[in-house]
Parts: C-alpha cells; sequence; structure tokens
C-alpha cells in the first residue's frame, strides 16, 4: 500500500516553511481528475496560504478550480487527494486563513467520498484507506500571520494622497527617505497598485532599487499587464539568485518578500523554486536595517 506523505511534520510552520514544504512533493507522480498535478496543486496550495480574502479570485480558483475540480471530481479520489490533505488541515487550523470554513467543508466532502470508497474494489478500498489516514493523522495548526482588515475609503484616499505626493520629491532623496517611501509603496501595492507603481519609478537609491523593481513589478501584475510584470519580476529575481546577491542593489531584498511575489505569477514557478531552494546567503539581512 502507498503511504500518503503524512509523518506530523507539517505542524506549527511559519508561511514560508510551508511553501517551501510545498515544493518537496513530487506532485508530477500523483495524478488528479485532470492529469498531472504538478503544477496546479502547487499553485492552488500556495493561494491559500496568501490570499487575503474569501472572494478574492485566487482563492476562488485554488477552491472551485483545483480541490473541486482536480484533487475531487464528483465524488471521485485520486492519487493526489492524500496527498494534498494534510495541507489542507494545516490550513484549516489556522485562524488566519481567508476562510477555514470553505476548508472544513472540502475536507468533509473528502471524508464522504472516502467512505464511499471503502465499500469499493481492492484498487478503491485502498485509496479510501490512504484518505482516511491523512485525514486523521496527528497534525497541528499552521502558524500564519494575522491578516490586515480591509482599509476603508477614507484610508485608501490618504494613502493614496501621502503616496503621491512622497513621488514628487522621493528622487535623489536620502537613503532613509526612499526607505520609507517604499514602506508607503508596499502597503499601497495591492489596493492602490498604479499609485505604488508610481512611486516606486521614483526611487534611485542604489540599496532601494531592487526593492523598488519588486513593487513595481508586483503593480503592474495586479493591474493586469502580466507580461511586463512577468519580465520585470525575472529579472530582479535572477539578481537575486546571481553572485551578487546582498550587494548594494539587493539588500533590501528578503527571500520572503521575493517568494511572496514570485508566487502569484504562474510563469516564474521555476525562478519561485530556485530562490526558495537556494542557500542561505553569506551575509545575512537584519530585517530591522531594511523594515
Amino acid at each position: 500500500m502507498q503511504r500518503s506523505h503524512v509523518d506530523g511534520t507539517l505542524a506549527a510552520m511559519t508561511a514560508e516553511e510551508f511553501l517551501a514544504r510545498i515544493r518537496t512533493l513530487p506532485w508530477e507522480s500523483f495524478e488528479g481528475a485532470y492529469g498531472s498535478s504538478v503544477t496546479n496543486v502547487p499553485r492552488a496550495l500556495a493561494a491559500l496560504v496568501t490570499a487575503n480574502e474569501r472572494d478574492d479570485d485566487d482563492w476562488c480558483d485554488a477552491i472551485n478550480g483545483v480541490l473541486y475540480a482536480h484533487v475531487w471530481h464528483q465524488g471521485d479520489l485520486y492519487e493526489v487527494t492524500p496527498h494534498v490533505i494534510p495541507f489542507l488541515r494545516s490550513l484549516a487550523g489556522s485562524s488566519n486563513v481567508a476562510s477555514r470554513e470553505d476548508l472544513e467543508e472540502v475536507l468533509a466532502i473528502y471524508a464522504n467520498s472516502a467512505q464511499d470508497y471503502l465499500r469499493g474494489d481492492e484498487r478503491r478500498r485502498d485509496l479510501g484507506t490512504r484518505v482516511f489516514a491523512a485525514l486523521e493523522a496527528p497534525i497541528e495548526s499552521l502558524e500564519l500571520p494575522a491578516r490586515v482588515p480591509p482599509d476603508t475609503e477614507e484610508d485608501l484616499t490618504e494613502l493614496a494622497r501621502k503616496v503621491e505626493r512622497c513621488a514628487l520629491t522621493v528622487r535623489g532623496a536620502s537613503h532613509d527617505t526612499q526607505r520609507s517611501a517604499m514602506f508607503l509603496a508596499s502597503h499601497a501595492v495591492v489596493r492602490l497598485p498604479k499609485v505604488a507603481a508610481r512611486l516606486a519609478e521614483q526611487i534611485d537609491d542604489p540599496k532601494c532599487v531592487a526593492w523598488a523593481r519588486l513593487v513595481h513589478g508586483h503593480a503592474l501584475a495586479r493591474v493586469g499587464r502580466l507580461e511586463e510584470a512577468t519580465t520585470r519580476l525575472r529579472a530582479v529575481a535572477l539578481e537575486w539568485l546571481g553572485p551578487a546577491t546582498l550587494d548594494a542593489a539587493n539588500q533590501s531584498i528578503t527571500r520572503t518578500q521575493l517568494l511572496e511575489v514570485l508566487a502569484n505569477i504562474p510563469a516564474l514557478a521555476d525562478l519561485h523554486a530556485r530562490v526558495a531552494a537556494a542557500p542561505a546567503p553569506a551575509v545575512a539581512i537584519a530585517e530591522g536595517d531594511f523594515f
């Protein structure tokens, strides 16, 4: 009987560790309703970590397009199903995931199908047994950071004013001023990507330019300019991975920041994996130095 990747080691992980664990499994070996799971399943699991709200497109696509259409489909279970369940259970145990209810419902539906499988032929009984093993293994919750409440209209208007004012004066300013400007741009990029991009374009301090390019690429992706975003972010990631990592042009980007942005660009899945697997830098970034 083939075992699921359920060993109790998914407990108490950070979001970055969770995403790294996803990439350790041989998803190409686990078929679902529509064949290989090598791309869609890791992408869906990552989206469940990073989505901010239940109605985010990435969350909906992961739930409806993968968990209910590939990992499970119209009552059928697949080889991939028991390998996905530990991750869903870890997410469902976090109070800061976008919707615990959605995940609990998915797991309940998988359990119902597994019950039916136990009454089937040998192959179905084997799969049903492995699904139940995955559902019952001791796994604690994932430690995700608290979700930031949605900005009010007044908050967004004031943030937009601050970013626009900053963009007019930041070019050529001191490092501390440009670093503060990038805090503003980073805060604005999800809800106000256009104004965040305008500010990021003005950054010219050598220790902030990589951070600015990352935020600018993220902003382009948020407004649907995926081709440009992919080109810009690929360059940022390759530079970060290069021999000059942690020189003045890269010190403003941490691995976590880069992974969070790359995770949202399917065309950059290869670089996401490379960044996640890259050895620890010889010179560590002290978060307090830049953030």
